[in-house]
């Protein structure tokens, strides 16, 4: 969870996150969505991290423990933000530094 400032409205009383637009991100003039699914088949992630990885992308954003490590061993170069992982400090997907 994180709180809302800057980027969502500042009326309080009808809080909500900015959508990319309001923030000034238009697709195909200054951001770039490269999606894949792998709609299960996890045999075909690995091939989906090197072709996202060969687009000289800035972040990777993933869902799951799974991926992040798949898309980790793909690159050390490119920041990888994920969801939906239980423990991500256990599963030795990042660490916490003082």
């Amino acid at each position: 969870m994180g709180t809302c400032q800057q980027k969502c409205s500042e009326d309080r009383r009808h809080r909500r996150w900015l959508s990319p637009a309001e923030l000034g991100w238009i697709e195909e003039r200054n951001v770039n969505f490269a999606i894949r699914v792998a709609q299960g088949q996890v045999d075909r992630l690995p091939g989906f991290a090197s072709e996202i990885v060969g687009l000289n992308v800035d972040v990777i954003a993933v869902i799951g423990a799974v991926t992040v490590r798949i898309v980790q061993e793909a690159t050390s170069t490119i920041p990888i933000v994920f969801s939906v992982v239980v423990e991500p400090v256990g599963d030795s997907l990042t660490t916490i530094e003082d």
